[in-house]
């Protein structure tokens, strides 16, 4: 999940301190990630990364893609 993936890669507590965002946060972004590596698996090469860096990279962009419509939304 993207949530354990943020706290593998920024520890333990900066991790936690995410939890502020909420689960149905977290889970939006899954589902989004998960929906774009299904429709673009093959697609890791284009944009020249491995494909285990492919599954995170999704997860940032909807992150980014989630937060954005929030803030658009004000």
């Amino acid at each position: 999940s993207f949530q354990e993936n943020l706290i593998q890669r920024l520890g333990p507590d900066e991790g936690r301190a995410l939890n502020v965002l909420g689960k149905d946060f977290f889970y939006l972004v899954d589902q989004l990630a998960t929906k774009l590596f299904e429709q673009h698996e093959k697609d890791a090469p284009l944009l020249d990364l491995s494909e285990s860096e492919f599954p995170w990279e999704l997860q940032v962009f909807a992150n980014q893609f989630l937060r954005e419509c929030a803030q658009s939304s004000r």
